[in-house]
């Protein structure tokens, strides 16, 4: 047996959990600033024995503002899931508290779609990542219609495990494809 116990969608065996939401003023544009902010909450929500922290759609890049950029500025905002830098810190900031952690950001796909997307995030203890694209878009007149949701980049919401499911869901994305 695996010293990591494998996702089972079949396991019907519940425990509770301790859950947290977030909602913070954000500083547009201030991606060190947001996750300086996120780092702060999920070390408060860590000494709370927390295991699943849900932060806000583009926390990390900021949202309002998005729609008066140039493209060129909107673009700049945007990095790659999961190799960009935040997501490395999500997935960081995840191993170090145990805890799964979602935050929304601006998504800049691989070639050859190159698209931009309003994402979300989340990165789990073990290394593991999920990423939904939101599929209503209105933020910035370049952002692209979302298409993809799943862990590790995959485009199945079956492979999500429970918690990433209930991540999405608190964050207002139940109406994923």
């Amino acid at each position: 047996m695996d010293a990591i116990r494998q996702y089972n969608p079949y396991d019907c065996s519940m425990r509770d959990i301790r859950v947290a939401t977030v909602q913070f003023q954000h500083a547009a544009g201030d991606k060190a600033y947001n996750f300086g902010r996120i780092r702060h909450f999920v070390t408060e929500a860590a000494r709370a024995r927390v295991e699943m922290i849900a932060f806000p759609e583009m926390c990390l890049t900021g949202y309002w503002h998005v729609r008066k950029l140039s493209r060129a500025a909107f673009e700049a905002l945007a990095e790659p899931v999961p190799d960009g830098p935040s997501t490395r810190d999500l997935l960081a900031l995840s191993r170090k508290h145990g805890m799964t952690i979602g935050a929304g950001l601006l998504e800049r796909a691989p070639p050859p779609d190159g698209g931009v997307y309003n994402a979300y995030v989340v990165a789990m203890p073990d290394g593991t990542w999920a990423v939904h694209r939101k599929l209503h878009v209105f933020e910035h007149p370049n952002i692209c219609a979302g298409n993809r949701v799943g862990s590790n980049g995959g485009c199945n919401r079956t492979d999500l495990p429970p918690i990433v499911k209930q991540i999405l869901i608190l964050c207002g994305f139940r109406h994923a494809p």
